[in-house]
C-alpha cells in the first residue's frame, strides 16, 4: 500500500484528489510544505509533493518526471502583503509553512524590487511591515496597502514560469515507473474533473466556484516542460548566491542538510543562466 505526503491546499487538488481511485488502499498524509521532505527522506512515505527548494537541495531525491505545481505569471495564492509602501519596508514576516516562497521573496528584494533600504526577514514578527502568505490563506487574504504576487514578480524578472513544488521519490526506489504512472493518472483525472473539484474545494475553503475554477485552470498548471525546468535551475543558481548576512533566518534550517547541487543528476536540467541577474 502506497503512502503519499501531500499538501492541504486547493492548489494540490488536481494532483491528489483522485489518487485513492488510481491506487486503491493508498494513504494520503496531509502536511505543510516544510514537513513533506522529512517524511520522504525518512522513508515513511513512498512519494511526496516537496517544495522545489527541497528537491533541488536533496540529491538523493528523484523528481517524478514532468509533474509539479507551477504558475506562469500571477498565481493569486503566494503573496507579499505590505502595510506600508514597499520602499519603506524594513521587517518582512516569513510564512512558517514555506521555504520556497520565503526564498523567492528574498530574491525579489535582492534582485528585482529595487529597494535601497536595509531590510530583515523574520519568523513570528509582530511588528512586521510586510508578510509572506501562501496557500489557501493567500487566496483569502484581506486587502493590504500594497500586495505583490510573487510568481508574477518572478515572471517580470525572468520571463519564466515559477515552479513551487514537484512530486518526488527517493532515488533508490526500484518501482519509480509504477509510481510515475499512478501519479500521472491521478493528475490526468484531476485535470479532467476541474468543474467537480472547483465545486467541492470552493465550498471547503470559502471561495466562489468561479474563482476556484479560475485558480485551478488559469493561475496554475501541473506539467513541467523545458521552461519550467529552466526556471527551476535559474532559481537554484540565484538563491544559492544570496548573501548570508540577511538571508540567515530563512536558510538556517536548510543549511544543516543543504548541498549545492553540482551532481550531474540535477545540474544537467539546463545550462546555467543566472549571470543575467547577478
Amino acid at each position: 500500500m502506497y503512502k503519499f505526503a501531500v499538501l492541504p491546499y486547493v492548489n494540490a487538488a488536481p494532483l491528489v484528489h483522485f489518487l485513492p481511485d488510481m491506487c486503491p488502499g493508498a494513504k494520503l498524509i496531509y502536511l505543510t510544505p516544510r514537513k513533506t521532505l522529512s517524511e520522504l527522506t525518512a522513508g515513511r512515505v513512498d512519494a511526496a509533493i516537496v517544495p522545489v527548494v527541497d528537491y533541488l537541495d536533496t540529491p538523493e531525491l528523484d523528481m517524478i518526471e514532468n509533474l509539479g505545481i507551477c504558475a506562469d505569471g500571477k498565481v493569486e495564492s503566494v503573496l507579499l502583503q505590505c502595510q506600508c509602501p514597499l520602499d519603506e519596508v524594513i521587517i518582512v514576516n516569513l510564512d512558517p509553512a514555506s521555504k520556497t516562497s520565503n526564498l523567492l521573496v528574498e530574491l525579489l528584494f535582492e534582485k528585482h524590487f529595487g529597494v535601497r533600504q536595509k531590510f530583515r526577514f523574520r519568523y513570528g514578527a509582530t511588528n512586521a511591515d510586510a508578510c509572506v502568505i501562501i496557500g489557501d490563506r493567500g487566496l483569502l487574504a484581506k486587502h493590504a496597502m500594497e500586495t505583490y504576487d510573487l510568481s508574477a514578480e518572478w515572471k517580470r524578472m525572468t520571463g519564466l514560469p515559477f515552479v513551487f513544488a514537484v512530486w518526488a521519490c527517493r532515488a533508490d526506489r526500484t518501482d519509480k515507473q509504477k509510481l510515475s504512472e499512478t501519479l500521472h493518472a491521478a493528475k490526468q483525472a484531476g485535470c479532467e474533473a476541474i468543474s467537480t473539484l472547483s465545486k467541492w474545494y470552493a465550498k471547503k475553503v470559502g471561495l466562489t466556484e468561479t474563482r476556484c475554477r479560475h485558480y485551478l485552470t488559469s493561475s496554475l498548471h501541473y506539467d513541467l516542460g523545458p521552461k519550467e525546468k529552466n526556471s527551476m535551475q535559474l532559481f537554484h543558481e540565484l538563491y544559492t548566491r544570496l548573501p548570508r548576512t540577511h538571508g540567515q533566518t530563512i536558510k538556517e534550517e536548510s543549511i544543516k542538510t543543504r548541498r549545492i547541487v553540482s551532481n550531474e543528476r540535477k545540474s544537467h536540467i539546463i545550462e546555467p543562466v543566472a549571470s543575467r541577474y547577478r
